[in-house]
């Protein structure tokens, strides 16, 4: 099989895993995330992987709506279309409603809602041509309910999904289709140095696979929304 996708936050966690899996599969990509050194590192994987494979590489800051419009011009001009879109990328932060940083807030947005709609909105017209094409939102279960002590990040991710469904809604029955990824505590990066038991989280590997199985549906048929949990009742 041979595809074309792009990937946000692709150095990491989920997108990391989803960039091995689709290079496994025969699929061309273009990654970005903010360390051109990690984008270096994982494009000399892949290409071990699939050495046919085409790897567009791009270092972007996702809360700068100019280097997302730089990386999209740039895809295109290589490709002209795209058939995956995996807007992944995300930053996690601790704040409340009684005391927010507006900066914080603003920023939280920026990388985990608006740079959905950045990334998306340039690709959307070949997709509406061809009819065809996915696009996969990384949201999350606070998506769906709230933290107190994650203000920023419960509304960007609320944000997110809400656009989700927009664009289900928008493209019903025109063969694109969108999923949301809705996970659970998940084992990735965002967790730092914190003591917690990260194997009875959901494994990234395990998302990358459930993604694939939605880009094997038929042409009818998509999951509107995936909610994966761990195991562990605390988590």
């Amino acid at each position: 099989m041979s595809g074309l996708a792009v990937i946000s936050g692709a150095t990491r966690g989920i997108g990391r895993n989803v960039a091995i899996l689709l290079a496994q599969k025969g699929y061309h990509l273009a990654l970005a995330s903010r360390s051109q050194e990690d984008l270096a590192e994982l494009k000399r994987e892949i290409l071990e992987i699939n050495a046919n494979a085409q790897v567009l590489i791009t270092r972007v800051n996702f809360s700068e709506k100019s280097d997302i419009d730089f990386f999209t011009k740039y895809v295109l001009e290589k490709w002209s279309k795209v058939d995956i879109i995996i807007n992944n990328v995300g930053v996690y932060n601790t704040d409340s409603v009684l005391d927010f940083n507006m900066s914080d807030l603003n920023e939280t947005l920026r990388i985990n809602f608006f740079s959905a709609i950045h990334l998306t909105s340039p690709f959307l017209d070949q997709m509406i041509r061809s009819q065809t094409g996915y696009i996969f939102n990384i949201c999350s279960v606070l998506s769906k309910i709230v933290r107190p002590k994650a203000a920023s990040y419960s509304i960007s991710k609320h944000a997110l999904l809400a656009y989700s469904k927009l664009l289900q809604e928008e493209f019903r029955g025109t063969g694109i289709k969108v999923t949301s990824i809705i996970p659970g505590s998940t084992n990735t990066s965002s967790w730092g140095e914190a003591n917690v038991p990260r194997e009875q989280f959901v494994q990234p590997e395990d998302i990358a696979d459930l993604i694939w199985t939605c880009i094997q549906s038929k042409k009818g048929t998509f999951p509107e929304e995936l909610i994966i949990q761990a195991s562990h009742p605390e988590y």
